[in-house]
């Protein structure tokens, strides 16, 4: 019943249609206080997920929303059709079931360290065995501490200050680098592509990488939040003269609604920080690929791909740009 309401809601909310808007406010009501386990189809296969969880709105009412990564991994697949991606802050697997709709072979090594995320993931892949999954939550040194986990709308994350001990979401939790997790259990893979998305911490997920980065020079595709990274202390220019100290070349951009912005050579640090800045004023974010290799066909091939799901002859709606690197 439950799954069939929701399913309305989804279909309501892609015709635009008023009532399924009502019947999401109500949504959100009720699952203030009641929150259960739903299916809902995402990447050609059926996913538990919480009630609460927004991507299936998001994908519902936003053309562009979790639609360039698949096409990323799908260009990675044309060259090499063995992929491994490690998958960092991997919630309940919807990443997985987008990534193996496009490449069904490709090892997904995904890391989550909330429990009740965790628990999702396991039943949505747990038997799947190009999938493996690691309980742990990563920054960029290895310690288990007291952290205050808190999860929303089908996303948590570890606040950086501890709080009463008597505060009933407080949790000890495991901390450990990616550098680690790889090592221990997966040295004798060659690493393609590894995905951050963990509001904020992203930063240290990555500087907790160091030695997979220096070694199998993967892409990189990640969540730029300038105000969470300010929460957690992080200056946010910080992460790409780390990546050029690596020799990473090439960076890409998306707004939040999945829109391109654009390509540029990561040493333009000076257009890259008004980027940001300009993100962190109307309190947007950021996704960002960068790439050891030249992307440039990847570029051109993004402009046509969204220009097909937009139906526009020139991506000029929201930003106006040339197919090629931004020097």
């Amino acid at each position: 019943m439950i799954n069939s309401i929701n399913k309305l809601i989804i279909k309501l909310l892609k015709e635009e249609n008023w009532v399924g808007r009502l019947l999401l406010f109500i949504r959100k009501r009720i699952t203030k206080y009641y929150d259960p386990e739903i299916q809902s189809f995402v990447g050609g296969k059926d996913i538990f997920l919480n009630l609460s969880h927004m991507l299936p709105v998001y994908k519902a009412t936003l053309k562009l929303y979790d639609t360039a990564l698949p096409r990323i991994v799908q260009y990675l697949y044309d060259i090499n059709n063995k992929l491994v991606i490690i998958d960092v802050g991997a919630n309940i697997g919807d990443t997985a079931a987008l990534i193996h709709e496009v490449c069904p072979e490709a090892t997904i090594i995904c890391i989550e360290g909330s429990e009740n995320f965790a628990n999702l993931l396991e039943k949505n892949y747990g038997e799947n065995e190009k999938v493996k999954i690691e309980r742990t939550f990563l920054t960029d040194k290895t310690s288990s501490s007291n952290k205050k986990l808190i999860s929303q709308n089908g996303t948590a994350t570890l606040n950086h200050e501890t709080s009463s001990v008597d505060d009933d979401i407080q949790n000890t939790v495991s901390i450990d680098k990616l550098d680690n997790v790889i090592s221990s259990k997966y040295k004798d893979l060659n690493i393609d592509l590894i995905k951050v998305d963990t509001d904020g911490f992203d930063y240290k997920v990555l500087r907790g990488s160091e030695q997979i980065l220096i070694q199998h020079k993967p892409m990189i595709y990640f969540e730029l939040v300038p105000a969470l990274l300010k929460n957690n202390d992080e200056n946010v220019m910080s992460i790409f003269t780390f990546l050029i100290e690596l020799n990473y070349k090439y960076v890409m951009f998306y707004d939040n609604l999945g829109y391109l912005i654009g390509l540029h050579n990561i040493n333009n640090l000076e257009n890259i920080e008004m980027l940001t800045n300009y993100v962190d004023s109307r309190n947007m974010y950021l996704d960002v690929l960068v790439s050891v290799e030249n992307i440039n066909s990847l570029y051109k091939s993004e402009t046509n791909k969204i220009n097909e799901i937009l139906n526009l002859k020139k991506l000029k709606v929201r930003y106006g740009y040339q197919n090629k690197v931004n020097d």
